[in-house]
């Protein structure tokens, strides 16, 4: 079977109000707890290509955010990420990426400051680029760089880029605008010139990963899914998303939380991947969702 990605929801709490972010969706100021985490744990095994500590909120903004990375990463071979805007890199924090975390994922708008501004909302400019730079500092060779906020983005990319790139950065994904399943507005010729963009720049999609590290595993899958559920969705089935109280979520897109498959208190996750690929594609906020559109350009 192939591998997907686990994205776990630690902390709801985030300092920024970003354009691509529905936060009016989201609790407030929610922290999963140790509990919570430990009944995650045992069930970690080579079902997850990467476990990420992501969600709709700055993972780095949990408590106890150090102890909790530990917990995962001692229970599991499986590679352990962050998603992050670099807005909470205290001195603790920089210890957590060096003693537990495998892979930092780094969310980046533009070197631009008006286009920054447009795109991190609630964040401070200079703080976030003087983190970047610490990051890149000690960090750079296992940080990714997560370009987010679609279109807007574009007029400022190749500097961004640029940039980066001088401060030490080498991995690039660009990313699509998401409409997260409606909750977003997005107009419909938002990623006309990705692919050209990631082209010129020497960059790679965000959808590029999608496969596990495995192609022809990821083709066949979809291939097979599509017979028994002929609205299969890639994008959907590409994860597993557990919010912060232990909700596993259709689909990540799915940011108001529509949609809720099951807990894990009460769970086996191997049963629910299995059941979600008849799912996916067809639960009622799918209709309203782009992310089809957005990365294989079919509807």
């Amino acid at each position: 079977m192939r591998k997907i990605l686990l994205n776990l929801e630690i902390s709801t709490k985030c300092r920024a109000a970003c354009s691509m972010c529905p936060r009016k969706h989201v609790p407030k100021n929610k922290f999963i707890d140790d509990d919570l985490v430990n009944i995650i744990s045992k069930e970690l095994d080579d079902t997850f290509w990467e476990i990420d500590l992501s969600g709709r909120g700055e993972p780095t903004l949990h408590p106890k955010f150090h102890e909790l990375s530990r917990i995962i990463k001692n229970n599991s071979n499986t590679q352990l990420a962050v998603v992050t805007t670099a807005d909470n890199l205290t001195d603790k924090v920089n210890d957590t990426f060096r003693e537990y975390i495998d892979v930092i994922r780094l969310s980046v708008s533009s070197y631009d400051e008006k286009i920054f501004k447009k795109v991190h909302c609630g964040l401070n400019y200079n703080k976030i680029w003087d983190n970047i730079k610490r990051l890149g500092n000690e960090h750079a060779y296992k940080t990714v760089i997560h370009l987010t906020g679609g279109s807007v983005i574009y007029e400022g990319l190749e500097i961004t880029v640029e940039k980066l790139r001088e401060i030490g950065f080498r991995e690039f994904r660009l990313f699509p605008l998401w409409n997260r399943a409606g909750d977003n507005e997005v107009k419909a010729k938002e990623e006309e010139f990705r692919h050209d963009i990631i082209e010129k720049l020497g960059l790679r999609s965000s959808e590029s990963e999608y496969d596990g590290g495995n192609s022809s595993d990821y083709i066949n899958d979809y291939k097979r899914n599509k017979l028994t559920n002929p609205k299969y969705c890639i994008v959907g089935d590409s994860s597993l998303f557990i919010t912060y109280n232990g909700d596993i979520l259709g689909c990540f897109q799915d940011f108001s939380g529509k949609c809720i498959v099951a807990n894990i208190r009460n769970s086996n996750l191997k049963d629910i991947i299995k059941h979600k690929k008849d799912k996916v594609g067809r639960y009622e906020f799918c209709s309203n969702c782009n992310s089809n559109i957005a990365i294989l350009n079919i509807d």
